[in-house]
């Protein structure tokens, strides 16, 4: 693993880690705002929701306000109670109930004229509870599958109606009907009659064609064509608590002096005159179609339901088969699927209805795979709750938004992360890398040999990398000096070497020739010695062959004096040969002196390998190729350092060999004496025996000794001859292993010098 890998890996690895930590963190965040946001949507859609419901409920009592002092709604209502009442079939209730069909007839018209027919619902009741009139219907009920005009009694579940009856106030909110759950501003229909009783006060009529009778502002109230009629901008004036700031919109028609506001109501006008409940009139909102104005389906979906409690009121909703128990508590009596989003996927799922009963307290929300979900309880006009509000929405396309945030940016970190690894790679390469590969370049081309002069590092820089390399040249420096140092001694070891051989192939010349001539030598003392033995054994004849004999002597004569000068010469070739190996002993001891400097040179070696090689661990990884050279410097020089000591125990060899060989030649030296002292004697005898001829006769017996004597002498001579033949030839095998040691020692300077030959000076 290089610097590089080594550096990459944990820089990558920070990065991913990095990227994952981020990657949570942004999830986490974006995770938590997506949350806040739905909820603050979900609590702003409630609130709007509510105050949606509130002005349409301020609506509806506006509108009832309307027609609420309209004189003919007063003389039917007022011709309603002069009959029975209690009396649901009474003709005069019938009749009254004629005379205000006709009455509001125009209004409907207008109504229809508008395109408003199924918006606009009147409802008017009587003091006791009972309904007189539905005016969006043509008859009042159906009863028996037959539609009959009667007065129903109501007063059981329509609370409203007896609140309005009892206090004389106007209400207005939701409240649940035989229809289900409707919002409805109902207002008290009030006759002015003098205190202490008396005719009622005589009121204008009230013609349809007044524009004041149907105000321009009635029907954004009711029209399906504009639901911005329940934006959630509601004025605080149509709040369900503050009926009476809608009073302002009663037209100026009625009876002078008279007020239907719900302060006067309570309070007798000016002028002797006291106000009278004959009935009330409500006008209806239809619930479900204001929250499907204020949630359309392409947003939400929704569902609403209803306390099961409320079911023997809302006959409506008693089918089950069409409107579906939602556990033990709720009906399900309103639905809507949204975009995606089926509401009974979360709400009844398996009967669970947690989130219904959590909702009917308080405004719950919750997550539930990707959707949406909330609760809320829904309030009638008296604060009660009477249903829940489930709402459901999508959020895939906002979790997708939040997937492409946190897509977006992790690519931005990972980018931004990189591009800070690319550049602390470019750091790294410039600062660390390039000039380690420079180091190595060196170290390969000084593993090869090459340490020239101008061969150094080209890094010059303050850092590590810089000092490491002026370390390198500093070394280089130094190994160039030894090197040089080793090749001057190599060459001189060379030209040593070369000198001994010469020398001892020489010596080996020389000693060669002596042997030859010893050889001879003994020959011919071999030859004297047998015709000294001849002389002996013939003494006997010498007296009868003198002049033979004179002959004889003079030719042994001559012959000594050859021996003489054979003798001559060999004293001459061994003085030589004696010098020579003084001579080869004295260059031994010069070779055993450069041997102890090569040894020295190797040891110095040895010790620059070893700190070399120090520096090269030091080094690290970038050393490790030096520290090869250094190892293989070290085994180079315990490799001469063996070769010296191999040589010098050859070398000691040869000195011990060249001690011998001087004894042995000083033995010749007096064998050869000897043998000249016996030459120059035997000389003597023979020209004595030539002088002396003439008395052979007289001294036979003198000669015979004589002879015997040069006989036992002459035995002696051929044994040194011989003594000197023999050590001849072991100087001559010596001075060959000093020649076949010097050529091996010759053999290693030449291989020192490969060696050197690597390195390139």
């Amino acid at each position: 693993m290089n610097i590089r890998q080594k550096n990459f890996i944990p820089v990558f690895s920070i990065i991913v880690m990095l990227c994952i930590m981020a990657s949570i963190v942004t999830f986490r965040q974006v995770n938590s705002l997506n949350m806040d946001s739905v909820e603050r949507l979900i609590r702003s859609t409630v609130e709007t929701f509510h105050a949606n419901v509130d002005y349409a409920a301020g609506q509806a009592l506006e509108k009832a306000l309307l027609f609420a002092g309209n004189p003919d709604v007063i003389r039917a209502l007022e011709l309603a109670g002069s009959g029975n009442m209690d009396n649901e079939t009474d003709p005069v209730v019938q009749q009254a109930r004629e005379m205000l069909r006709t009455t509001m007839k125009p209004y409907t018209e207008r109504f229809n004229d508008f395109g408003l027919p199924g918006a606009v619902k009147i409802h008017f009741h009587l003091p006791n509870g009972r309904s007189f009139l539905r005016l969006w219907r043509e008859k009042q009920i159906l009863r028996d599958g037959e539609w009959v005009d009667v007065s129903d009694d109501i007063s059981a579940f329509r609370k409203t109606v007896l609140d309005v009856s009892r206090t004389g106030k106007t209400v207005s909110g939701v409240e649940v009907g035989r229809g289900g759950l409707v919002i409805r501003g109902v207002v008290p229909v009030m006759a002015p009659v003098r205190r202490g009783g008396g005719d009622h006060v005589p009121m204008p009529a009230l013609s349809p064609d007044i524009p004041s009778a149907v105000s321009s502002d009635t029907p954004s109230a009711v029209s399906s064509d504009t639901p911005s009629g329940f934006s959630s901008d509601v004025p605080s004036g149509f709040s369900s608590d503050t009926p009476s700031g809608t009073s302002s919109d009663i037209p100026s028609g009625g009876s002078p002096g008279v007020s239907v506001s719900s302060g006067a109501l309570a309070t007798a006008p000016s002028g002797g005159y006291s106000n009278v409940i004959i009935g009330s009139l409500e006008f209806l909102l239809d619930f479900e179609d204001v929250v499907n104005r204020l949630f359309p389906s392409d947003n939400y979906a929704l569902a609403l339901f209803m306390n099961r409690t409320l079911l023997p009121i809302a006959h409506r909703f008693q089918d089950e088969s069409t409107y579906k128990a939602a556990g033990e508590n709720y009906i399900q009596v309103m639905s809507h699927q949204g975009r995606g989003v089926d509401i009974t996927d979360f709400t009844i799922a398996d009967a669970d209805t947690s989130l219904i009963d959590q909702g009917c307290r308080e405004l719950e929300i919750s997550y539930n795979r990707g959707i949406v979900e909330a609760a809320f309880p829904v309030l009638d006009y008296s604060g009660r709750q009477i249903a829940v509000m489930a709402l459901a929405m999508d959020m895939e396309e906002e979790h997708r938004s939040s997937r492409t945030i946190i897509i977006f940016q992790v690519v931005l970190l990972v980018m931004i992360l990189c591009v800070a690894g690319i550049v602390s790679s470019w750091v790294l390469t410039k600062t660390v890398l390039r000039p380690v590969d420079e180091m190595i370049r060196f170290a390969d081309h000084l593993a090869t040999g090459g340490i020239e002069l101008n061969s150094f590092i080209p890094i010059d820089s303050r850092d590590e990398m810089g000092r490491l390399a002026k370390a390198f040249n500093n070394m280089m420096i130094h190994v160039r000096s030894m090197i040089q140092n080793l090749v001057d001694v190599v060459n001189q070891l060379t030209s040593n070497t070369t000198d001994i051989s010469e020398t001892l192939e020489h010596e080996a010349a020389n000693i060669s020739e002596q042997s030859a001539s010893v050889t001879e030598i003994t020959s011919t003392m071999a030859e004297f010695s047998a015709s000294s033995q001849q002389i002996a054994k013939h003494c006997d004849t010498v007296l009868a062959i003198a002049e033979e004999a004179l002959n004889n002597a003079k030719k042994g004569a001559d012959s000594v004096g050859l021996i003489n000068s054979k003798m001559e010469e060999i004293n001459e070739d061994n003085q030589r040969t004696v010098a020579g190996i003084h001579e080869l002993g004295s260059k031994t001891r010069e070779v055993t002196k450069i041997l102890e400097i090569i040894n020295t040179i190797a040891d110095q070696t040895k010790l620059i390998a070893f700190n070399a090689a120090l520096e090269a661990s030091s080094a690290g990884d970038a050393g490790r190729r030096f520290g090869v050279v250094a190892a293989e410097i070290r085994r180079l020089a315990e490799s001469v350092e063996s070769s010296t000591r191999e040589t010098e125990k050859k070398i000691t060899e040869i000195q011990d060999a060249v001690q011998r060989m001087i004894l042995a030649s000083e033995k010749s030296t007096n064998c050869i004496t000897e043998g000249k002292a016996f030459s120059g004697h035997t000389r003597e005898t023979l020209d004595a025996i030539v002088t002396t001829s003439q008395k052979t006769r007289d001294a036979a017996r003198q000669i015979t000794l004589s002879t015997q004597q040069q006989q036992s002498a002459g035995e002696q001579v051929l044994q040194a001859l011989k003594e000197i033949d023999e050590g001849g030839w072991q100087t001559s095998g010596a001075i060959k292993k000093i020649s076949e040691t010097g050529a091996a020692l010759n053999s290693l300077t030449e291989q020192l010098k490969k060696h050197i030959k690597n390195f390139k000076l």
